[in-house]
């Protein structure tokens, strides 16, 4: 699939496209969402990414959080690197949000502190909210995390 090709170079926006493409012909293929979650974090189409990332994990909650980050199609921890070293003031909301979707990918309770962050910066957006409640079942939580536990780039300053 030519998808997985820009995929796998990293040209985010044309494999958008083409997953979006795919997905009119293959109905609901938890592959080409999970590709296509990640474009659309890297494509700044954060909405389009949490719309997805909710259907995903309503769907097979497993297949979301037990990725395997080391496969050579996923670029979930070298995203996260990327976002993490230019991290903004400024674009500190995208950011969480951001993270916390690829976070999810590689590890529920991180992805549970940045999607914590996110919830404070945007208080009215209950996406975040159903999300943190399917982790905090996963995960065993039952509260917000720990303040010592905190991710310190998504703090206010």
């Amino acid at each position: 699939m030519l998808g997985n090709r820009y995929f796998m170079i990293g040209d985010f926006e044309a494999a958008a496209e083409e997953f979006e493409h795919a997905l009119q012909y293959s109905g609901h293929s938890k592959v080409i969402r999970k590709k296509l979650i990640i474009c659309h974090v890297q494509n700044n189409a954060l909405n389009q990414a949490l719309d997805l990332l909710i259907s995903l994990v309503r769907e097979d909650l497993e297949y979301t959080t037990k990725a395997n980050p080391m496969e050579a199609d996923c670029h979930s921890l070298e995203l996260i690197g990327s976002i993490e070293q230019q991290f903004v003031i400024e674009k500190r909301d995208k950011q969480c949000l951001a993270l916390a979707i690829l976070w999810l990918f590689v590890n529920p309770l991180q992805s549970i502190r940045y999607f914590e962050f996110a919830r404070m910066l945007m208080p009215k957006d209950d996406r975040i909210d159903e999300i943190l409640s399917v982790l905090y079942q996963l995960t065993g939580t039952s509260t917000k995390t720990k303040q010592s536990q905190e991710v310190n780039t998504c703090k206010k300053q």
